[in-house]
């Protein structure tokens, strides 16, 4: 999982995860998995200035690839992306007040009051 030390995966503090594997991380961004253990609905969040790092360095997909899939999926009425965020301070406000929200922030951003999730292989 090269580049996943850059990144913690962040949800609204109320909800009850602890942990995610990699697969389920990787099928929540392609819209292939759509709620958590607990049952609750996932809102995965995309960051704008961070998108092709994440991608290409947690996620091991090709961001050109990922972006023709959603173009796809978009059309063909199969789904919808992730809602994409400029800055952190935006996703952070949402996934505040947002239950079932999943993200990925770098590491150096404060992320309180979100809880990280720990990625299993």
């Amino acid at each position: 999982m090269a580049g996943a030390e850059e990144f913690r995966i962040v949800v609204h503090p109320d909800n009850p995860s602890v942990s995610l594997k990699l697969s389920d991380l990787t099928k929540i961004y392609l819209g292939k998995k759509s709620f958590f253990e607990s049952g609750g609905r996932i809102v995965p969040l995309d960051l704008t200035i961070h998108k092709q790092s994440f991608y290409e360095d947690v996620l091991n997909k090709n961001i050109r690839l990922i972006s023709q899939y959603w173009t796809k999926a978009i059309f063909s009425g199969r789904g919808t992306p992730p809602k994409e965020f400029s800055n952190a301070e935006q996703l952070i406000s949402f996934l505040k007040i947002t239950p079932g929200g999943l993200a990925y922030l770098p590491v150096e951003i404060n992320i309180t009051p979100l809880k990280e999730l720990k990625i299993n292989p």
